[in-house]
């Protein structure tokens, strides 16, 4: 396995992958990603946001790190965080646990910055994602209505906000 930044050639693979995710989700009857606008797939990839898991040099998961997340996080943004967005597994993938990879580079990208705090949230209230975050250590916050979506990716006004945190200094960090 190898995690690396993903780069500006990569574009087109992330959007095919982000258009699968988005699929899937239509197909499990939950709340849809909309369509990647591809303009802030390339900032992201040129913030070094970007980031990827391949093995056997196949794409096999990507996702997006933030530093900052007012809009979700409001007051509890404060704390020094690395906040995950947009964790999609490519189909052949699926089912090998993957986020728990992610998860394991998120608390060492967060401990190498100093951040005490790995953070990521879901719109809808999705129990199967509620176990799988919960089963790599997160604590469930509860679900939460964002006072302000604009400027957010359209789903986020589509349900409650779902956040989970996993604090460094927690064991189970």
């Amino acid at each position: 396995m190898d995690v690396r930044r993903t780069s500006a050639d990569e574009r087109d693979a992330l959007l095919a992958l982000y258009a699968q995710a988005s699929a899937l989700q239509r197909a499990k009857g939950q709340v849809v990603w909309p369509a990647i606008d591809p303009a802030l797939v390339e900032r992201e990839i040129e913030e070094g946001r970007q980031w990827q898991l391949r093995i056997d040099e196949a794409l096999a998961c990507v996702w997006v790190v933030a530093y900052e997340d007012p809009q979700i996080w409001k007051d509890m943004e404060a704390d020094p965080s690395v906040f995950l967005h947009r964790i999609a597994t490519t189909p052949e993938f699926r089912g090998r646990r993957l986020v728990g990879e992610v998860v394991a580079w998120a608390i060492e990208h967060a401990r190498e910055l100093g951040r005490t705090h790995v953070r990521l949230d879901t719109v809808g209230h999705n129990e199967a994602l509620i176990r799988l975050y919960t089963s790599h250590g997160f604590t469930f916050l509860g679900a939460t209505q964002l006072d302000d979506v604009r400027g957010l990716p359209g789903h986020y006004a589509d349900g409650p906000c779902l956040r989970f945190e996993l604090r460094l200094d927690s064991p189970n960090a």
